[in-house]
């Protein structure tokens, strides 16, 4: 029995929408309205009780809610079957499940060491094997120039977080995420491999920072910042540092309300804003969204004691 198979048998027989049922009342009705936590819910009967997922909220538009799925790399034996074994055993999965007013949707794949650039995956972390994966095996020529050019020229301290794809929504398409220390760093990286210039940000409370982009044709599109403060507690600044490029405030207001943990058999499940993505395309108008946290932590487990809301 392998590691990721006996962590899946020691699960619970909920679904995640135990879980969500938990942490909903927690999200302020002004960021996510009735039709769209029911949706969510119904979408969420389908996954297993993961130990970390989150919500995606577009802000000015509480009637979309999407779910995000965590899959650590212990609970590679949860993915669904249709999903090929990962190319790098040690890496986090995540699934989002796109939830629409009307239609069906789909499923988008993300995979890599993540935005904290992990030490272990990191000098082995063949993106191109990852590419091909997500492309099961039939990636264009160009997304292979595209990956092995970024791996020979990122500038240092810069990484590829994660790699992923959206086949509903264009099965060509490559979403790319760079992560760095700083936000110099990250403009560096970012004009490297030739991703159109994203704006100067105020000065105000230090901030992680990563940029997302979509390559199609070998050409960078769509490109969007990724950001929260290093310090939780500053999260009313930052919005307010980035006041603007987009209407941030009813997520300020809602804040007090989500920042906190939930009961659940087991332990908690703490919950916290992770980030806001603003998007930066030319011919489309500016778009901010939002990405509430939920990590189930037992309550023998070591988060009881570290976590921070």
């Amino acid at each position: 029995m392998t590691a990721a198979t006996a962590f899946a048998e020691r699960q619970d027989t909920q679904d995640l929408r135990d879980l969500l049922t938990a942490v909903l009342p927690h999200l302020a009705p002004w960021i996510a309205d009735e039709g769209a936590r029911q949706r969510v819910l119904s979408a969420a009967a389908a996954w297993p009780a993961v130990s970390g997922f989150g919500l995606e909220c577009r802000m000015g538009h509480p009637n979309r809610l999407d779910l995000a799925v965590r899959f650590s790399a212990r609970e590679h034996g949860l993915l669904p079957a249709s999903l090929p074994a990962p190319p790098l055993p040690g890496m986090t999965l995540w699934l989002e499940r796109d939830i629409p007013r009307h239609g069906p949707g789909g499923i988008g794949i993300f995979a890599g060491p993540g935005r904290g650039g992990n030490a272990i995956l990191r000098p082995s972390f063949d993106i191109c094997a990852l590419g091909d994966w997500l492309y099961r095996g039939r990636m264009p020529a160009w997304a292979r120039r595209f990956l092995a050019g970024a791996a020979a020229s990122l500038p240092d301290p810069a990484w590829i977080a994660y790699l992923g794809r959206f086949p509903h929504r264009d099965p060509d398409a490559l979403r790319v995420n760079l992560s760095a220390p700083t936000l110099g760093d990250l403009a560096e990286a970012l004009a490297t491999l030739g991703v159109p210039a994203l704006p100067a940000l105020p000065a105000g409370p230090e901030m992680r920072a990563s940029a997302s982009f979509d390559i199609r044709d070998g050409r960078a599109q769509s490109p969007a910042l990724e950001l929260a403060p290093l310090d939780a507690g500053c999260w009313p600044d930052c919005l307010a540092r980035l006041a603007p490029f987009a209407d941030l405030a009813p997520l300020g207001d809602a804040l007090p309300l989500w920042r906190g943990a939930s009961p659940h058999p087991r332990g908690f499940l703490a919950r916290r804003l992770n980030h806001v993505k603003l998007g930066f395309c030319a011919d489309e108008p500016r778009a901010a969204k939002a990405y509430f946290y939920i990590a189930r932590i037992d309550g023998r487990h070591e988060g009881v004691k570290t976590w921070r809301p």
